[in-house]
């Protein structure tokens, strides 16, 4: 065990009901949002979930159509392949 200084040990001390009490906020708060999504109505919670599942669908989407394009160019044909070189 280390002997602390009284200003240390009070500093210490300090830092430590500090962090209790911010433990103790954000659990708080943990519970207030709990609470929160208790409270929406069940349509409004449908409503949420349905939105959620439309913008995972359109992310999808885009990164399927993402994938599929960067083979070809705006024409429509493959792109060739350029080698990276230096001009000097």
């Amino acid at each position: 065990m280390v002997a602390l200084e009284p200003e240390e040990q009070q500093l210490h001390q300090a830092s430590i009901d500090k962090s209790k009490k911010f433990k103790s906020i954000s659990n708080h708060q943990d519970m207030e949002d709990e609470t929160e999504a208790n409270n929406f109505s069940l349509y409004a919670q449908e409503k949420v979930y349905l939105n959620q599942m439309e913008q995972e669908k359109i992310l999808k989407a885009e990164e399927h159509h993402v994938i599929k394009t960067k083979d070809f160019d705006v024409y429509g044909k493959l792109r060739t392949d350029k080698p990276f070189v230096k001009v000097t």
